[in-house]
């Protein structure tokens, strides 16, 4: 048996035992800023620690308003997959479709949208309630709501009476853009859903969580309370008693930015000011002064809490250590034995907790069973070296065919039937491209348009006046690099396809430049595609091979696949039908070879 071939990544960098990127983590991460805190706590004194107390406030405010706008992230995300996942737009195009037995396509529909939204939103935590309703009927109403949260159906009730003008109102003019509703201190987020050619169909609105869209301004040290405006306009407000008196401050003590930290003595806030999907969204915060300055009579009561981590971090390295670093290092031992060639390894139990336990257990299953399919593997590979040796003895020498058609050709032109010469050495010429003894992966354009017309040749012979050719083809591409036998499985297809309704073949070739990189190769016959034929064609150039197919259809799609493979995905073979009663194959590659790329 072969030692496995091994394969290593390129190294980025020398790697560290997980245990020391773990002890550094905790010094960066938590045991350095603890020390910097405690030295500024105990030896600049009040000035500095208020100094360092606003730092944090100022920190906690950004990362909050961070994270609000995450969460509006998340919610816009979520609102597209409405319009991503296409599941309501085929449902409605199906709904459109016809029109008979419209009750049944009615359930149907509202099945289809009823469970999407349940499946999509009925447990998002960003949302209380979603509807939906089609441009179409905007009378029907079709929800879900929170199953979670504080979602009832009495508020879908109220979207219906007191929201659902305004949000018809603002949907009209909406185009793709996102509408932000506030009726009755609810906040709704509107959205239009398009067509393919951009045109509304649907509006769908979702009921924002603003317990749980701004959770995160609670967390501001000193926070009271908050207001948000989007492009000026309140869409939220805690003071329901004096709504705006956050603004209000704000107005009388700006000096402008886009950011502003105020802390007095009596008054003090945050102001932030953000771009959402095109909109100025501005959070202002109001913070209880009182409960700030008291967090400085906390100085060494915090001091002696940062000293008692220290034992903690002792605490935790050692777990560490014991749990996840000696049961890891065991894994990595195994592992190494398993790429020295030693199959079938089996470790010993790793760890006291389950999930280490379970790794251990799984990792020998897997040694194990690397070990059988690789022994099975190996026998296989025997087996068809024997075969393959088999057939190759079987077959017949190319050079005794090849000079046993040499043979004939020269009877034929002896005694004058220089048709027939000539349809052998049309033969001849297509043997030599398949045989390909010179394995070459890549030919001149001129050889492989001779493959082509040794092939026309024979064929012409067939049918005689009924096929016509046309060629138009750049003299300045013959030289180009191009795969052998590409073209003349798809002119064959043509050729076996584009019979016209007066028993005539007639095909066009064109071969030009697309662009500066490109290289367009195009085959016309008469006929146009059947809807059958378009998901025969779909399914050849899929990659699926059906078990007795027609060896036309599998060199369509070897030549489609090579492409694809040589110069990548946007090269390939198209199929479909031109305005002009043809079916038109197109074939796009590179001008440049991949041997050929510096």
């Amino acid at each position: 048996m072969g030692m496995i071939q091994k394969t290593k990544n390129k190294k980025t960098g020398v790697k560290r035992p997980l245990k020391w990127n773990m002890i550094g983590m905790l010094v960066l991460v938590w045991l350095l800023p603890l020390a910097l805190a405690s030295s500024v706590m105990f030896f600049f004194g009040s000035d500095k620690l208020k100094a360092h107390l606003e730092e944090n406030i100022t920190i906690s405010a950004e990362k909050a308003v961070e994270i609000c706008e995450m969460n509006f992230s998340d919610a816009v995300g979520a609102s597209r997959n409405a319009s991503y996942l296409n599941v309501i737009r085929k449902g409605y195009y199906s709904y459109q479709d016809g029109s008979d037995n419209q009750g049944q396509k009615k359930r149907q529909l509202y099945n289809t949208v009823t469970n999407f939204l349940n499946d999509q939103y009925r447990y998002n935590t960003s949302f209380l309630t979603t509807m939906l309703y089609f441009t179409s009927d905007p009378d029907t109403i079709y929800y879900t709501y929170s199953n979670i949260k504080s979602g009832t159906f009495d508020r879908v009730r109220y979207f219906e009476t007191a929201a659902l003008n305004q949000v018809e109102e603002g949907a009209k003019d909406l185009d793709t853009d996102i509408l932000f509703l506030n009726v009755g201190g609810n906040l709704y987020m509107v959205r239009n859903m398009m067509t393919s050619g951009f045109k509304p169909f649907a509006v769908l609105t979702m009921e924002l969580d603003k317990s749980a869209v701004f959770k995160s301004l609670e967390g501001i040290i000193g926070y009271q309370g908050y207001e948000i405006y989007i492009d000026g306009l309140p869409i939220a407000d805690t003071n329901i008693s004096e709504p705006g008196s956050i603004r209000a401050l704000y107005n009388q003590e700006n000096t402008g930015g886009s950011r502003i930290y105020n802390f007095g003595k009596d008054n003090s806030y945050v102001y932030d000011k953000i771009r959402f999907e095109g909109h100025d969204m501005e959070f202002l915060i109001s913070l209880e002064s009182k409960s700030i300055m008291s967090e400085q009579s906390f100085t060494y009561v915090i001091g002696i809490f940062l000293a008692s981590m220290i034992p903690l971090i002792l605490l935790v390295l050692w777990f560490f250590h014991k749990e996840v670093t000696k049961p890891v290092t065991k894994l990595v031992d195994a592992a190494k034995e398993i790429e020295g060639g030693n199959l079938g390894y089996a470790m010993p139990q790793i760890g006291n907790s389950q999930e280490l336990t379970y790794l251990g257990e799984a990792f020998n299953q897997m040694s194990a069973e690397l070990k059988h399919q690789f022994d099975t593997i190996y026998s296989e590979e025997l087996a068809l070296r024997d075969a393959k040796i088999k057939a190759l003895q079987s077959q017949i020498n190319p050079h005794f065919l090849n000079n046993t058609l040499e043979i004939i050709n020269w009877e034929a032109r002896i005694k004058g039937n220089y048709k027939v010469s000539g349809m052998i050495e049309a033969l001849s010429t297509m043997l030599e491209a398949t045989l390909n003894r010179k394995k070459n992966a890549y030919i001149s354009l001129a050889e492989e348009l001779s493959y082509m017309e040794a092939y026309l040749y024979i064929v012409a012979r067939r049918f005689e006046d009924k096929l016509e050719i046309h060629k138009d083809i750049d003299d300045t591409l013959l030289s180009v690099k191009v795969p052998r036998l590409i073209i003349q499985p798809i002119v064959e297809n043509a050729v076996e396809h584009g019979l016209d309704d007066q028993n005539r073949i007639i095909i066009y070739i064109t071969i030009k430049r697309q662009d500066e990189n490109n290289l367009l190769i195009e085959i016309k016959n008469h006929g146009i595609l059947s809807p059958k034929d378009q998901e025969k064609i779909k399914h050849l150039l899929g990659g699926e091979v059906e078990q007795g197919e027609h060896s036309l259809n599998l060199g369509i799609r070897n030549v489609d696949q090579r492409l694809k493979i040589i110069y990548g995905a946007p090269c390939g073979l198209t199929i479909h039908n031109d305005t002009e009663g043809y079916t038109v194959s197109t074939l796009t590659l590179l001008q440049q070879t991949p041997e050929e790329e510096i």
